[in-house]
């Protein structure tokens, strides 16, 4: 898949937060391009420490906004929208509603399709189910390893 850079994140954070587009007549400075592209880091950082890890390249180093992302271009708008509301935060403004939502909900969607599922053991005291037979003559509701003294089934 195409990756975008960070800067386009950034860019598009900048424009659906208000704070820089054509249609706004604002330009984004360069420092508040370097902020939001701090909060990408640092918001990425959180979600890869929380155990939600997309794929991001960190280089907290030498970031700039030309580096390649590591995010699949389908997958960019929920990182960036993540992005216009930390930035609208920052910048001391309110979060529109329609932008929550569509936050929100692109969030979910993002948590879906990186989501990946624990799978758990049995529990070795657990009863394996009705109409289980015993094959052992120890009273357990499992079948011991045969490497386990005793025998197994």
């Amino acid at each position: 898949m195409a990756t975008v850079t960070k800067g386009k994140i950034v860019a598009l954070a900048l424009r659906k937060a208000g704070l820089a587009s054509v249609t706004t007549l604002n330009t984004a400075d360069p420092q508040m391009q370097l902020d939001a592209l701090e909060d990408l880091e640092a918001m990425l950082g959180q979600w890869k420490g929380t155990g939600f890890d997309i794929g991001y390249l960190f280089d907290p180093a030498t970031a700039s906004l030309t580096q390649d992302s590591g995010i699949d271009a389908d997958h960019y708008l929920a990182v960036a929208l993540q992005l216009a509301r930390q930035t609208l935060i920052d910048n001391q403004r309110d979060i529109p509603d329609e932008l929550a939502n569509q936050a929100h909900s692109t969030l979910l969607q993002l948590r879906a399709a990186f989501y990946e599922p624990v799978y758990l053991q049995r529990r070795n005291d657990m009863p394996t189910g009705a109409g289980n037979n015993k094959s052992a003559e120890w009273n357990r509701f499992y079948h011991q390893n045969t490497t386990e003294e005793g025998g197994g089934a």
